[in-house]
């Protein structure tokens, strides 16, 4: 759609220097990374099994976000994150058609995402 707008002159494209793309590239690196997981891991168990593990995404942002930017975690989001690892332990553990590949695709999906994320904050 827009690099229609740019050929047909309805609208400038805009002007990016080398170090907001070096800024940028991360960011859509990460990003890549967290969809090409996330579907590879959908594609190789049942979606509702990569979807269960994804929803442990909010740990990986605070684990990496401790790590990365360190910054503390509340109590309060701390117990937060209790009945997400809970609910997905429980629900993986239960899994009928577990599949590794499924398993650690959609980890590697939020581990990217979360990283994009920091990426995104730090570029701020």
């Amino acid at each position: 759609f827009v690099t229609g707008l740019w050929t047909t002159g309805a609208r400038k494209p805009p002007r990016v220097s080398p170090a907001v793309v070096l800024t940028l590239l991360p960011i859509g690196v990460f990003h890549a990374i967290g969809h090409l997981a996330g579907t590879i891991g959908t594609a190789a168990g049942s979606v509702s099994f990569a979807q269960v593990v994804k929803a442990a995404g909010p740990v990986y942002a605070c684990a990496l976000s401790a790590i990365v930017l360190k910054h503390r975690v509340s109590r309060k989001v701390g117990l937060s994150l209790v009945p997400i690892v809970a609910g997905v332990a429980l629900a993986t553990l239960k899994e009928l058609s577990f599949c590794w590949v499924a398993l650690l695709g959609a980890v590697v999906s939020d581990l990217a995402l979360a990283l994009r994320n920091i990426c995104s904050k730090l570029s701020m």
